[in-house]
């Protein structure tokens, strides 16, 4: 677990000294510095979190891994009125596609944010969060910007494919990416299995470097990793990931999400 700090810190430090200043407003990239947590039973401050944080123009999407190495996450899309802002969940890890919103209250500075959440439910006692966090800087963009949700994903094995069900969001913003995924766990198929990952990307006409600064998978982080992209229209491509197997290819093909306010 400190391994995966560590190897996410230094990564974060040295591939923001080369990158330009995160735009103004919401939109960015965001580390978080601490978080706080009060109610009747509790009065709580954590300044050791492991949690990312994007927003695009549209939506929101953040990644937190536990001290038990437990991945949680959740994305949707966001509606601001000044510095009051509402989250909508399109899939979480909690409360995985059931329609919910988190009101917050933004303070925005010039390092960062925080973020106060007033009244959600602990334990069900009305309980305060504040989280702070710094910016990341961010490095421009790509036609890949945007959030994307998994419509297919198989396994090209010499003729033969094989079709995997999960689900799985892919997140691109000014030259970073995060991925979230929910799939059956192989020891109890009752259960699901979550998973994430969140770094930098560069993009090149139909190939993509993506190189993983944090993730629950260790084997991942700190490692480059090419794919071939192909895109049809504005709105949808397909990425094949590498295989160490000659006859075997891993195929993901994505949709663009929009964002839907009833």
């Amino acid at each position: 677990m400190k391994k995966v700090i560590l190897l996410f810190s230094i990564a974060i430090a040295i591939y923001s000294c080369n990158s330009q200043k995160n735009d103004a407003g919401i939109s960015g990239i965001f580390r978080i510095e601490s978080k706080s947590i009060k109610n009747p039973k509790v009065d709580t401050f954590y300044a050791d979190q492991n949690q990312v944080k994007i927003y695009t123009d549209d939506f929101y999407a953040y990644t937190n891994l536990q001290d038990d190495s437990t991945a949680s996450f959740g994305i949707g899309y966001y509606e601001a009125d000044g510095n009051l802002v509402k989250e909508h969940n399109i899939y979480s890890t909690s409360a995985l596609d059931s329609p919910f919103v988190f009101n917050l209250r933004i303070e925005k500075g010039s390092q960062g944010y925080k973020q106060t959440i007033d009244q959600m439910k602990i334990n069900g006692m009305p309980t305060k969060l504040v989280e702070q966090y710094v910016n990341i800087p961010t490095v421009g963009k790509s036609p890949l910007d945007g959030i994307w949700k998994l419509n297919r994903y198989c396994k090209v094995i010499n003729n033969d494919t094989i079709d995997e069900k999960r689900v799985q969001y892919k997140i691109f913003h000014k030259g970073y990416f995060m991925f979230v995924q929910d799939m059956k766990n192989h020891i109890d198929s009752s259960k699901l299995r979550s998973g994430f990952g969140f770094g930098h990307f560069d993009y090149q006409k139909d190939k993509v470097v993506e190189t993983n600064l944090f993730s629950n998978y260790p084997s991942i982080i700190d490692k480059q990793i090419l794919l071939k992209v192909d895109f049809n229209g504005n709105d949808s491509f397909y990425q094949i990931l590498p295989s160490e197997v000659d006859s075997t290819r891993v195929i993901e093909f994505y949709t663009r999400v929009e964002k839907n306010i009833k």
